[in-house]
């Protein structure tokens, strides 16, 4: 099972999401077909944040609306009790 995190917030920019010991095979990235983009400025993961930039292109229509997700997949299939994300 996994956490999926929908970023469909015009008003964002990106996000964030900070602790210790993460592990990348455990983050990923997806976007619409529709031209939507994430931007890295290096590694999505790193020691102590993953960190994504978007650009989402505007609603194609009323069936199809874009997107971009960052998408967590739990190990014990629940959060932990200190789980932050920050989106800026």
């Amino acid at each position: 099972m996994r956490f999926l995190l929908l970023l469909l917030a015009i008003a964002f920019s990106g996000c964030s999401y900070t602790q210790s010991n993460l592990k990348p095979k455990q983050w990923r990235f997806a976007t619409d077909p529709h031209g939507s983009q994430a931007i890295l400025n290096g590694p999505l993961v790193d020691e102590e944040q993953v960190a994504i930039q978007f650009k989402r292109v505007p609603r194609v229509d009323k069936q199809n609306n874009s997107w971009v997700e960052l998408i967590y997949d739990l190990p014990t299939k629940q959060l932990p009790y200190q789980f932050n994300i920050a989106l800026t």
